[in-house]
């Protein structure tokens, strides 16, 4: 199960440079300056190197990171090949998001989805586009009546202006995307439409192996019965908890459907809305863990296709099945 991991390599490269800059000081008495400017130079590149994290190799077919960011959504996907982020919590969260992407060795998304247009999903994806670009970019068609006038919003709409390498797809429920080794990312809704920016959230299931992930966004009541109605395969492993364990996600119906081995609920401390609520609680309780970033920090769960594993910062790794 991987965690974030500090580049030591560099730092034993610069005590070694640091020994021959010493040495040629020494050398026949003398100082050899040309030797010791080539010595020096080297020290510089060691100690550059320090700040430099290689990517970090997935441990098994996929890993699923819930990074903290308070009282909102971002989830990193990462597989041998490809890596994904969905949503990024509010702006002031930005830079979190840039510095573990940072920290896993990420300078470049293969797909970014944007769940729905509220604040704390996609508040800072600008910043984080601007850091670090995207092949794919995908988001809600909206109508004019509920396209946002937030200035998120117009910042997101510039960052993808000026971002012409970025693909930019509105969400079709059925569309599938290869993350490599037979890993696949299923688009399941929404599939209809709404006057509400939560239910426009895009839904996405991960398939990897036997295992499967389900991501939900905002989504709430009426599209869980409408994807119900619809056909949908909800059936998933992990399933990520919309709208942050409010009382009108999760339902029992819906819940029956994905019939999850554990739950994953990004929130944050303390918040003012009451998420998760008890009653929400208490029907995921009925299918596994719940883990908590308000609870946990972040949360990564990884499997090779058969099994689960769970580690987060605050917790002890578990294996679920």
């Amino acid at each position: 199960m991987a965690k974030r991991k500090k580049n030591k390599g560099g730092l034993a490269a610069a005590l070694i440079c640091l020994f021959m800059a010493a040495a040629t000081l020494l050398r026949g008495g003398r100082i050899d300056l040309p030797a010791v400017s080539d010595a020096l130079g080297e020290v510089s590149d060691a100690v550059s190197d320090l700040s430099q994290t290689p990517a970090e190799p997935v441990d098994g077919l996929f890993e699923m990171i819930a990074l903290d960011v308070g009282q909102g959504d971002s989830f990193l996907l990462r597989t041998q090949e490809q890596t994904v982020l969905i949503d990024t919590g509010e702006a002031e969260y930005a830079d979190t998001v840039v510095g573990a992407l940072k920290e896993y060795g990420v300078e470049q998304l293969d797909l970014v989805i944007a769940t729905h247009m509220h604040s704390d999903h996609m508040g800072g994806m600008a910043e984080v586009l601007e850091a670090v670009p995207a092949k794919t970019f995908i988001m809600t068609e909206l109508p004019e009546d509920l396209t946002p006038t937030s200035r998120v919003y117009e910042n997101l709409l510039t960052a993808l202006e000026q971002s012409p390498e970025t693909e930019v797809i509105p969400a079709q429920p059925g569309d599938r995307y290869s993350l490599g080794d037979g890993v696949t990312l299923t688009i399941l809704g929404p599939v209809a439409d709404y006057d509400d920016l939560n239910l426009t959230s895009v839904v996405c299931r991960v398939d990897a192996g036997d295992r499967s992930f389900l991501f939900t966004g905002d989504m709430e009541k009426k599209a869980e019965n409408d994807l119900i109605a619809a056909g949908a395969d909800l059936s998933a492993d992990v399933l990520k908890v919309g709208h942050h364990g409010a009382s009108t996600s999760s339902t029992a119906d819906f819940l029956a459907e994905v019939d999850p081995v554990c739950s994953v609920i990004s929130v944050g401390e303390g918040n003012s809305y009451g998420h998760p609520t008890a009653a929400t609680l208490e029907r995921l309780n009925e299918y596994g863990p719940v883990y908590r970033t308000d609870l946990l920090g972040e949360i990564r769960i990884t499997t090779d296709g058969v099994s689960l594993w769970v580690e987060s910062d605050n917790g002890e790794p578990e294996q679920l099945l």
